[in-house]
């Protein structure tokens, strides 16, 4: 068995940084977005806890470490 097929893979290398995302991003979209390519586990915007907008950017987590390097 890989390292990669262990039932317990690391959370930090299933998760991709995402950048440049509008202010009007929801995490609805983002996932809309991503689940074309991959299995997402969670997706998440980060957002100005005061003002509740977005942030610019926000995390996709993938099912397995493959799916994180794939196209």
């Amino acid at each position: 068995m890989s390292k990669s097929q262990s039932p317990k893979e690391p959370k930090q290398l299933q998760k991709l940084f995402i950048g440049g995302l509008s202010s009007e991003t929801t995490d609805e979209s983002l996932r809309s977005r991503f689940e074309q390519w991959r299995t997402l586990m969670d997706c998440v915007v980060m957002r100005d806890p005061n003002i509740k907008r977005s942030r610019g950017f926000g995390f996709v987590t993938c099912a397995t470490v493959e799916e994180v390097d794939a196209p």
